[in-house]
């Protein structure tokens, strides 16, 4: 992934001030005394989660799963362009001085929205790559005074797209240096030479084979001539082969072929749902640095929960096809008691405004909460950073130094992942824009707590 050569210069703005942004050198001790950083203490519930996930539900998920996976493929699939949302967002640039508006009019004009979609071609991800709300790799924070709106918060970031994806080009920018591409989740840019075009026999290729998916991240995917194809990362998907994986690449004609890579760090698809594969993965994601929608190859709340699911052929896309009469509100309840009562450890998501977490069991009596967490907000605009996957109770916040909240406060809803199935016409759905509401996309909106 290009890392960025302003990322310093936005630390720096934004958690200049210590009243603003806490960087604690004993944030470990600070989350040991929440809860011991050990997934092993959830080996009970790990138990009990993986009864009550029977076989046959993991196998329907699992299918259903697959065809979002392969919705681009669909003839039927389409997608919704918010084109709106797709221009070019106001904010800081990287040089912390507002974006001009000649400049925003340039990148508009280079997106020629008003002419999309003019294509539909079946196409995939040839390398893992970022994906932009507008065709440009450049920052948009909203205001670099603040750290909630400051970095990481790149509102020009959609997502972060693994390689081996499939997508549907829908329109090419006018400088034919960016496509527009859609897949089950949303419609946003990607760099055009991280995309190769597909056709009919590669797709029959792809479905003749049973589909692998990472539990190592940063294993390298090597050829037989030891050519260097991408990373592996927890929650990527492949065609599996034996004793490896089957790896897009380019042909020089612009179409993709699959190529054979030696590796252990992929499984066949769905991954069982046992106690020892649920401890193994958690304590893998433990601990891995924050990255908002999937900036410099990190995860953010919702990456996590996706990818730790996708192992196990689930749906962590709650908020994407998903039955909202499912969504149980948590708001005026003992959490405590609700969730031991009404949760199952491990396929329970937890949600609040901007954030969202797994919930996997209890400790001295407080629910436990799996996720990764960019900081808690202390003081009327502060934050105390975490900046990682961590274990906490709800209570997390709570005597951390001028902290105005802790988690209990700010939870108001539960869904239970194993019961929300995707729909089988997932094709005529299409996906959704790159970000739209709160509750449809909480991981694009402002973190808190």
């Amino acid at each position: 992934m290009r890392g960025w050569p302003f990322l310093l210069l936005f630390l720096l703005s934004s958690c200049s001030r210590e009243e603003l942004c806490v960087v604690d050198a004993g944030l470990d001790e600070v989350l040991s005394k929440n809860i011991p950083q050990d997934i092993n203490l959830l080996k009970e519930s790990a138990d009990i989660a993986s009864k009550a996930f029977l076989e046959k539900n993991q196998q329907t998920s699992n299918e259903a799963y697959n065809r979002m996976f392969y919705a681009p493929w669909m003839d039927d699939f389409s997608p919704i362009i918010d084109k709106l949302h797709l221009a070019a967002p106001s904010g800081h640039a990287e040089n912390l001085h507002k974006w001009r508006p000649q400049e925003r009019k340039k990148l508009e004009e280079n997106a020629a929205l008003s002419l999309a979609p003019s294509i539909k071609v079946k196409a995939i991800a040839i390398r893992t790559t970022m994906a932009y709300r507008a065709p440009t790799e450049k920052p948009f924070f909203r205001d670099i005074r603040k750290p909630g709106t400051s970095y990481p918060f790149n509102d020009n970031i959609a997502s972060m797209i693994y390689l081996g994806t499939p997508l549907r080009i829908l329109h090419v920018s006018f400088d034919r240096a960016w496509f527009l591409v859609g897949n089950y989740r949303f419609v946003a840019w990607v760099k055009a030479n991280d995309v190769a075009f597909v056709d009919e026999n590669f797709i029959k290729s792809y479905f003749s084979h049973k589909l692998s998916v990472a539990i190592e991240d940063g294993c390298p995917l090597l050829t037989e001539n030891h050519q260097f194809l991408g990373m592996s990362h927890i929650g990527m998907l492949l065609p599996k082969a034996t004793d490896g994986v089957l790896v897009p690449s380019f042909k020089k004609d612009g179409f993709a072929e699959l190529r054979f890579c030696r590796t252990i760090a992929f499984v066949e698809k769905p991954y069982r749902f046992t106690e020892d594969h649920i401890l193994a993965l958690s304590k893998k994601l433990l601990g891995t640095k924050y990255g908002w929608g999937g900036f410099l190859e990190n995860r953010d709340c919702a990456q996590t929960i996706r990818d730790f699911m996708a192992v196990f052929g689930a749906n962590g896309s709650i908020y994407i096809h998903c039955d909202p009469q499912k969504f149980i509100s948590l708001k005026g309840r003992d959490k405590a008691n609700f969730l031991k009562e009404n949760a199952t450890p491990f396929l329970t998501v937890i949600g609040c405004k901007g954030h969202v977490m797994l919930y996997v069991g209890s400790f001295n009596g407080y629910p436990v909460l799996f996720h990764n967490l960019w900081a808690i907000r202390t003081g009327e605009d502060g934050r105390y950073v975490v900046g990682k996957t961590i274990l906490s109770t709800t209570q997390f916040g709570k005597g951390i130094e001028n902290s105005s909240t802790c988690i209990d406060d700010k939870a108001v809803f539960m869904y239970d992942v194993s019961k929300g199935v995707a729909p089988s016409n997932i094709g005529t759905q299409g996906s959704r824009p790159a970000s739209s509401s709160p509750i449809d996309r909480m991981h694009h909106c402002k973190p808190s707590p």
